[in-house]
């Protein structure tokens, strides 16, 4: 007499385990966090590659400019280093008051990149040149330049240093 099963009565060599779905089999402990993995290293190297030390750079001065149209003195103060000096004898704290008397004496700051060269002594040194227009909005009067004196716009002659991976 051949054994049955005791819950379908079937014979044991004729019953079969019903197949579940693939969705069902699937290891999902390991595939979740494999995913996780794939997913966080697909946006690490689609942000961080791609991208020369040229254009971070550029990225600061671009975010620098970003800051002075939005009149947002916090925002200048972080891209600035903290031993910030020019040619003037501004350090970072005067030349942040200077920019917030601009600030308060246009209605609407906007900065235009004519041109940009960045060059790199050292891998943790960047020195460039930008050439670019401001222009403020005075009452519905337009105001070129800090000094509103050049048509092709001021010509800064920059020092970036790298610190902690950032330029600043």
């Amino acid at each position: 007499m051949p054994k049955t099963s005791p819950i379908t009565g079937l014979p044991i060599e004729d019953y079969k385990i019903p197949k579940s779905p693939l969705w069902r089999r699937l290891n999902w402990k390991r595939i979740i966090p494999l995913g996780l993995v794939v997913f966080f290293l697909g946006k690490f190297f689609l942000t961080n590659t791609g991208f020369t030390e040229e254009g971070r750079v550029l990225q600061v001065v671009d975010q620098t400019a970003e800051a002075v149209e939005e009149k947002n003195r916090e925002k200048l103060s972080a891209a600035l280093s903290e031993d910030y000096s020019d040619r003037t004898g501004l350090d970072k704290s005067g030349l942040l008051d200077l920019a917030q008397g601009y600030f308060n004496s246009r209605n609407q700051i906007e900065v235009i990149r004519v041109s940009s060269d960045v060059d790199f002594p050292s891998e943790d040194r960047a020195i460039g040149t930008i050439r670019f227009q401001v222009i403020g909005n005075i009452g519905g009067d337009l105001y070129h330049g800090f000094r509103d004196s050049s048509a092709l716009g001021e010509k800064i002659i920059y020092r970036l240093q790298k610190v902690g991976g950032d330029w600043k």
